[in-house]
């Protein structure tokens, strides 16, 4: 659950200072190699939900 709520810091940042979620310096000093990790995850997971309800449904 916590990496839910980091990953949505990190890919939606402006819009989570402006509700004051997030310290937006504090999302931008966040290292830029996890956070390529992060994006990298959630791409996987989307790929592969794609990739399953095609097989599914083919």
């Amino acid at each position: 659950m916590r990496l839910c709520a980091v990953y949505a810091a990190i890919a939606l940042p402006r819009l989570n200072a402006r509700r004051g979620v997030v310290d937006l310096q504090q999302v931008q000093a966040f290292p830029r190699d996890i956070k390529i990790l992060l994006h990298g995850t959630a791409l996987l997971g989307v790929a592969g939900m794609a990739g399953l309800i095609i097989t599914y449904f083919d």
